[in-house]
C-alpha cells in the first residue's frame, strides 16, 4: 500500500524513479518508511535496501535538479 504521508510530487525523487521504472512502488513505500524510522534521505533508504545503486541515484539527483531549474525558470517573476 502506498504511503500517503507526503503529498507525489512529478519532480520529487521517488517519483522520478519510478516514473523512469528503476523502482516498484512497493521499494518507494519501504524506503520512503525507512527513511522515517532512520531519519536519513529517500536516496540512502533506496540504496540501503537495495532498490538502486549509487550510479542510479546521482542521475536521478541531476535529473531532479534539471527539472526544478525549469520549473523555476517557468515561474513569473
Amino acid at each position: 500500500m502506498p504511503s500517503k504521508s507526503l503529498p507525489v510530487l512529478p519532480h520529487s525523487l521517488g517519483q522520478l524513479l519510478l516514473n523512469r521504472g528503476l523502482i516498484t512502488a512497493n521499494e518507494l513505500d519501504t524506503a520512503l518508511r525507512l527513511q522515517q524510522e532512520k531519519n536519513c534521505q529517500l536516496g540512502q533508504a533506496l540504496i540501503a535496501i537495495r532498490a538502486i545503486d549509487n550510479k542510479t541515484l546521482k542521475r536521478a539527483l541531476k535529473r531532479q535538479q534539471w527539472l526544478l531549474s525549469l520549473i523555476h525558470i517557468s515561474e513569473p517573476t
